[in-house]
């Protein structure tokens, strides 16, 4: 992989957390439903990933998050950086559903070397507030995964999914 590629993957990861103030931090447990592969329609199950992101909003219903994502897929397991924005569609005491789109720049851990990956893709997640600061989370969506150099090795290097997730969030009050 090139040097260049290699150090804007590793200064999009360190950078990520960073681009988000913290109002919440989840962690979630995340399944791959695959659609389609390349240009094949074959519904089934593409992989797994655990996710560890921050998020703020702002005064109005507009919104950051920053993560990080290891998990494994078609091509192997992969390292991911998760940035994107939010919508807050549902806010309440107890209750709160965004719609979030996000970019995951990454690595698959690939050996003789690492290959450049990516995601993009659009979710809802929905909360239900446990406590002060303890709640609970799902979260469905829509995505595109690429590998580009995936394809000296193997025969599929792009995946449409449907990310199913479940998970705990931190709420952190101001």
């Amino acid at each position: 992989m090139n040097l260049n590629v290699r150090w804007l993957v590793g200064l999009w990861i360190g950078a990520a957390p960073l681009l988000a103030q913290t109002s919440a931090v989840q962690v979630r447990v995340q399944r791959l439903g695959s659609v389609r592969y390349n240009t094949v329609t074959d519904a089934g199950w593409n992989g797994w990933a655990v996710q560890a992101e921050r998020s703020q909003f702002g005064t109005n219903r507009l919104g950051w998050l920053a993560g990080a994502e290891v998990g494994y897929t078609g091509w192997g397991n992969q390292l991911l950086a998760k940035s994107g924005i939010q919508y807050a569609l549902l806010r309440s005491s107890r209750l709160t559903s965004t719609a979030r789109l996000y970019a995951m720049p990454g690595l698959v851990l690939f050996r003789p070397r690492s290959l450049f990956a990516y995601r993009a893709g659009g979710e809802v997640v929905g909360s239900y507030a446990l406590g002060n600061r303890l709640g609970l989370l799902a979260a469905a969506g829509l995505a595109y995964s690429a590998c580009p150099a995936y394809e000296r090795y193997g025969t599929i290097s792009r995946y449409w999914d449907v990310p199913l997730s479940v998970g705990i969030q931190w709420q952190q009050h101001r």
